[in-house]
């Protein structure tokens, strides 16, 4: 019973903790369009954008560029990024790939990114990030709580060493219900990817919507 109580205090923990979380009104979204659908995306919430485009020259054909950061600011045509982390993948005319990464200090560069040339947008709220948190935290309590219970069934009575099933069972059934729980946070939590360019993959992808 201590385990089980002891579980829900943690997601009572989540839920005032998710309750708290600042909302910030934003004017300049990202507004994306699949079909009937329609997806707001808020510049905060962005953590990595990917583009595409030609390169001019008889030696290159193409990049890919991924950055990761925090948007700033959207604009009709464009994005400005605080980048940490910047990765080019060159394909030369000749199909030898190259790969450049880059890391840079957090708020000390900035970028435009254009966003007609955009491949793919990553984006995770605040909330889902700390869903995904606390259900890594849940998840590896319930692995730790399975990995001991063999040892919380044993027992000692007047110098004998026994095992007391109805213990071990308790300590797993609890370890099973944090990995239970804390597994489908994890999932939720996780990043999304938009793609807002055709594919063999992904036939059906977002596009930009006029505001």
């Amino acid at each position: 019973m201590k385990q089980y109580l002891s579980l829900c205090g943690l997601l009572l923990a989540l839920a005032a903790q998710l309750s708290t979380l600042p909302l910030n009104a934003q004017n300049n979204w990202l507004i994306l369009q699949k079909g009937n659908r329609t997806k707001i995306l808020k510049p905060e919430h962005m953590v990595s954008i990917g583009l595409i485009y030609d390169i001019a020259g008889d030696s290159l054909d193409c990049a890919r560029q991924k950055v990761e950061g925090k948007v700033v600011e959207v604009a009709n045509d464009s994005a400005e990024i605080e980048v940490v982390m910047e990765e080019i993948n060159y394909t030369k005319a000749n199909e030898v790939r190259e790969n450049i990464v880059s890391q840079y200090p957090s708020g000390k560069v900035k970028m435009k990114l254009p966003l007609d040339e955009v491949d793919y947008i990553q984006y995770q709220s605040e909330t889902a990030r700390s869903l995904q948190t606390f259900g890594a935290f849940v998840t590896m309590a319930g692995v730790a709580l399975l990995v001991a219970s063999p040892v919380m069934g044993l027992e000692s009575n007047g110098g004998e060493f026994g095992f007391n099933n109805d213990r071990f069972a308790g300590w797993a059934k609890a370890g099973l219900m944090g990995v239970g729980i804390g597994t489908p946070m994890i999932l939720l939590g996780r990043k999304r990817t938009l793609h807002l360019t055709p594919s063999k993959k992904k036939k059906k992808v977002w596009a930009f919507k006029l505001r």
